[in-house]
This record gives C-alpha cells, structure tokens and sequence, in this order.
C-alpha cells in the first residue's frame, strides 16, 4: 500500500486520537477487616464476608472471601487492616486474579500491622499460594506459619516488600 506524506501523517494522527480516546481500565478497591476497629488505617467497621468489601464501611473479613466474590483484575487492590487474620486454609490466587504486564494486583497491609498466620507448619499449607498468578504484589503484611509462607507456581513477576 503506497500513501503520500500527508496521507500517512493524516492516518498517523487518526490513530493516535483513537487510541487516546480509549477508556482507561478502571482498578477496583477492597477491604478487609477482622472483628477490630483498634488501630484501623482504613475500615470505619468491623469485617464481615457478608459485605461487599468494596468500601472502608463494609469491609469483607477474609482475603478468601474477596476472591471468591470478585474477578480481580491488574490494578486491582485489597487493603488489609490492622489486625490478626489466622487462615484456616491456603490463600490461593490463580491467573485469574493476578496482574499483567506490570500492572499488578496488589495485597496491601496496614502501615499499623496486618498479620496472616497460617497457624499450622503442615506440609502444603501456606499463607499465600500464587498459582499461574503473575504480576502479584505483597506490601506490609507479615506472614508467619504454613510449611512455607509463600509457594510461588508458575508465577512470574510478583513482587514482595514490607512497606
């Protein structure tokens, strides 16, 4: 296909007004509260999994109970606040949850403390189980238990800090 200079640049700049006129992917923001308000960062109520978690007053209580109820998507976050959480299973996040292209899905903990315990050191259990989930990030949380605190299958680009 042959076009003259200001049929190309004509194109060219066609192209980019469409491109910039595409929406933004839009993140979507949960919470996550234990049964405390003493020392919260963000929840305004105690957590419950029969909240929608998509609001500092009606936060879910469980990570668990996120992911089962919501399609996480990159730029998606979950804030965990101040608290204890003792897991009675693993935490699994699977490619369906996770992040892409260096857009990650974010597990935030409380700047006042926000603790997983797996409360077992049986073999296979973990705190976080990132299976296929790329583009995960861990920040401020501390994960004590499991026979590991975090098993990372298959899962590329997770990144993980205390702040």
């Amino acid at each position: 296909m042959y076009c003259s200079h200001g049929a190309s640049r004509y194109l060219i700049s066609l192209l980019l007004a469409f491109a910039c006129a595409l929406p933004a992917t839009a993140s979507t923001t949960y919470y996550v509260n234990d049964a405390s308000l003493v020392g919260d960062a963000w929840c305004s109520a105690v957590g419950s999994d029969a909240n929608s978690g998509t609001s500092t007053g009606a936060p879910k209580e469980t990570v668990r109970a996120i992911l089962a109820s919501y399609d996480l998507e990159p730029g998606d976050t979950i804030f965990i606040d101040t608290g204890n959480y003792t897991l009675a299973t693993n935490i699994e996040i699977t490619a369906a949850d996770g992040g892409s292209a260096g857009v990650y899905v974010t597990l935030q903990g409380s700047p006042a403390g926000a603790v997983l315990d797996r409360a077992t050191t049986a073999a296979g259990t973990y705190c976080l189980l990132l299976n296929t989930a790329d583009c995960v990030r861990v920040s401020g949380l501390t994960l004590v238990g499991g026979s590991a605190a975090v098993s990372l299958r298959y899962a590329t680009f997770c990144a993980f800090s205390n702040g």
